[in-house]
């Protein structure tokens, strides 16, 4: 997996303010357990982490936006499968 600058992502997704901080060794051991894609795994944490836009995404990728979106929806059902199967 591509190695980031930051040693940990944040995440700000509410409008309280409030900012998260997640290991990025957690996260990535994570993704691994998902058996999310190179790609899958680049766009999740670039927009779920590190707040970069599908456009943005897309463009740094070379990819249609419409690719990244489908990255991002595969990676979140993996993931929803880790976490919550019966």
């Amino acid at each position: 997996m591509a190695k980031y600058n930051r040693s940990n992502y944040t995440l700000n997704k509410f409008s309280t303010g409030i900012v998260y901080v997640f290991d990025s060794e957690i996260i990535e051991a994570t993704l691994e357990d998902a058996s999310l894609t190179e790609i899958q795994k680049k766009c999740f944490i670039q927009y779920y982490f590190l707040n970069v836009s599908i456009r943005q995404i897309a463009k740094n990728e070379g990819r249609h936006m419409s690719s990244i979106q489908e990255s991002l929806l595969a990676a979140t059902k993996k993931l929803n499968m880790l976490f919550f199967k019966k």
